[in-house]
Formats: C-alpha cells, structure tokens, sequence
C-alpha cells in the first residue's frame, strides 16, 4: 500500500502466525510481484543495501556504469533507480527478496524505515 509518501509493507510471516508491518518513506520504487501462487517467492528475505557500494558516483550523483553488463546488472538489481540522485540525499536501497527483488525502494536515510 502507499499513502502519503510512504509504502506500507505487510508481511505474513506463516512460522509464527503474524503479520509485521515496515513503513518506508520514499517516492523512488520498483514492484515486481509474483501471483499469489508462486512458490518460488514463498520464502523471502529483506535485504538494506548502501547504494555508494554498488554504483558509479561522478561529481556526487550516481552514474550508470560504462560497460554494458554491468549496467545489466544494476538494472536487475534495481539500482538504476538512483541513477541521477545525489549521494547525500539518497543512501540505501531496501528490498523484499525472493529469487528476485520483488520490491525495491530508495530512501534517504534508515530513519526513512519504521
């Protein structure tokens, strides 16, 4: 769900019965989600990654890489969302992740994330 420049995600976590709720702050996002009866994303991770670590920087703003594979990648990875952005206003990247991103989203900062 979105509202209110936020994404509210809702997990049903079957193990124990419950339902958690991350709220993140942010207008840069990317939802690839499966059918309802994919089993192969049944098992989920959340992974925060530090966009500086995995892209380009050139005159403080994230740049895509110059060779094309590596531009692959980041596409796959969903890193080119930050393609344009300036290193000290967007930090990390949180994402749901199965055996692919499902949802990614750039944020500014980890007090972004609740």
């Amino acid at each position: 769900m979105y509202e209110s420049g936020a994404a509210i995600l809702e997990i049903y976590i079957d193990e124990i019965d419950k339902k958690i709720s991350i709220e993140v702050e942010s207008n840069l996002m990317f939802f690839n989600v499966p059918k309802d009866n994919d089993i192969v994303n049944r098992t989920c991770y959340i992974e925060l990654e530090y966009l500086p670590n995995h892209l380009n920087i050139k005159n403080g703003i994230y740049v895509p890489s110059g060779d094309f594979k590596d531009i692959m990648r980041e596409k796959r990875e969903n890193y080119n969302l930050a393609y344009g952005l300036r290193i000290r206003e967007y930090e990390y990247m949180i994402s749901l992740k199965a055996s692919h991103k499902i949802i990614s989203l750039v944020v500014k900062s980890l007090d972004n994330i609740t």
